[in-house]
């Protein structure tokens, strides 16, 4: 819950968040009991809910969460895989770096806020209608909560709870 606190800007987390391990967790049962990790939804609703906060930046931040949390995984596993002999295997490798480089290609994407808000503007200027506009301020939304990421220090944090958390999984088993 600490590092989902810390994927929160700070000008939402200068408001007091209520609720933020309960939902979590209430978001980990949906995932183990819900089809396609409906449970990051049910994250989303109740959290823009209780704390009446963007929808689509809470859900930016789960997906931030999420490509950490790959990322890591990607890298841990390529680096398990330099100790194990795979005869014949040598594409799960392959797969490795691919999952870390398309995490990586998603981290990067998301720290350039900036450019990133230029070309959705750009992008629906293209399209007639009301729908692009409306697009185009959920993804604005989305790349505002990304604040956390854009410092050296609340990027390192959440790369030191990101390992915090998956060492204390490994320790689990």
């Amino acid at each position: 819950a600490m590092r989902w606190y810390y994927l929160f800007p700070s000008w939402v987390r200068n408001q007091r968040l209520r609720y933020l391990f309960p939902t979590m967790m209430i978001g980990y049962l949906g995932n183990n009991f819900l089809p396609a990790r409906a449970g990051e939804l049910a994250r989303v609703i109740l959290m823009g809910r209780h704390n009446k906060i963007s929808r689509a930046g809470v859900l930016s931040t789960i997906a931030t969460e999420r490509t950490f949390d790959g990322l890591l995984l990607s890298i841990a596993g390529l680096i398990a895989l330099q100790r194990v002999q795979l005869h014949g295997f040598w594409w799960i490798e392959q797969i490795g770096f691919a999952f870390a480089a398309m995490f990586l290609a998603v981290l990067v994407l998301g720290l350039c806020r900036g450019p990133m808000k230029r070309l959705s503007a750009r992008i629906s200027e293209q399209f007639p209608g009301h729908l692009p506009g409306i697009v185009v301020n959920k993804l604005q939304s989305m790349l505002d909560y990304l604040e956390c990421v854009t410092t050296v220090s609340g990027l390192f944090r959440v790369v030191v709870f990101t390992g915090l958390v998956w060492l204390l999984e490994g320790c689990v088993y």
